[in-house]
Formats: C-alpha cells, structure tokens, sequence
C-alpha cells in the first residue's frame, strides 16, 4: 500500500498537455490525484487529448494510482462551440501546426479552437490567424481531412493536486 505524504503539487490545466508526474525509474510509483476545481481534468501518456484522456471529475475522491511506469500529463476539458468553418483544400497530416481553412469566422488569436470530429478531435490554442488559415500553439496529433469541422471552443480549465506516493 503506497504512502503519501501531506499537501502536493498544484497544476492548473490548458488545452495542450500539461506534465504532472515522473515515476521513479527503479522502483513502482504512485500517485494520488485530486481534482478541487470546477471542471473535469484529462490525464494519461503525451501527448493526451482532452477528448481521450482518463477523467479526473472535480470535488470527488483522489484517484490512486499504483504501479506508474510512465511519466503523465494532463489537459483541461474543453466545449466545441458551433461552427461553420471547415479544414479546406486539402488534409492536414498529423504534426501540423497550420490548417487550411474555409473561414475564420468567431475565432481569435489566443482563443481555443476544436479541429476534428469523432475520435480524431482535438483542441488548440490559436497563434495565429489569416482569412483562409489557422495556426495553433502546439502540433496535432492526428490527421484531418478535408471537412473536419474547426469550432471555436470553451476552455474549461481546473487545477489538480498532485502527490507522489511511496
């Protein structure tokens, strides 16, 4: 049964992912995560995806975990707005951090954009902007093809305390 000592680390989440924990190389680690925020927190493996990730929902228990091997991250959860504007002319590969756009309509320079629909849906934050493309803070991770949906999106960020256990 793992130990764990008073108090933790705060992190506060965003939508690109966000290191939370390294576990000793030599021996199993454990770590305890609470979630004292308003919104649910995403954790797992980088790069984790708000719409992938294991759910930390808020105000509930910690959540232990036992026998960690892998450094984790986690993301904020994020709300795809509506929208009308599309990846256009062609697809984009995974890695990119530029999407070539039908529009631009109700998305700004430091707001947080979805691209994708289904299981290949991620969230950015928008570094730039120009009337036929999108470019974002950090590289997607999957592909996108020609008329994944781009939305403008509600970041929905929270913090988590974070303790490494013995």
């Amino acid at each position: 049964m793992p130990t764990f000592g008073p108090g933790g680390q705060q992190i506060n989440t965003a939508p690109s992912p966000t290191w939370i924990f390294t576990p000793n190389p030599s021996a199993p680690s454990s770590v305890r995560l609470w979630n004292p925020g308003t919104a649910i927190a995403y954790v797992g493996q980088n790069p984790v995806p708000a719409f992938n990730g294991f759910p930390i929902p808020p105000q509930c228990k910690p959540v232990e975990l036992q026998n960690v091997t892998t450094t984790l991250y986690a993301v904020a959860a994020v709300t795809p707005g509506a929208g009308t504007n599309t990846v256009n002319t062609s697809s984009a590969a995974a890695g990119v951090t530029a999407f070539t756009v039908s529009g631009t309509v109700g998305l700004s320079i430091g707001g947080t954009a979805v691209v994708g629909i289904g299981n290949n849906r991620e969230a950015f934050t928008i570094a730039g902007l120009t009337a036929t493309s999108v470019t974002v803070s950090t590289a997607s991770l999957y592909a996108h093809p020609t008329g994944d949906t781009v939305t403008t999106a509600t970041l929905n960020p929270t913090s988590l305390t974070v303790v490494a256990g013995a």
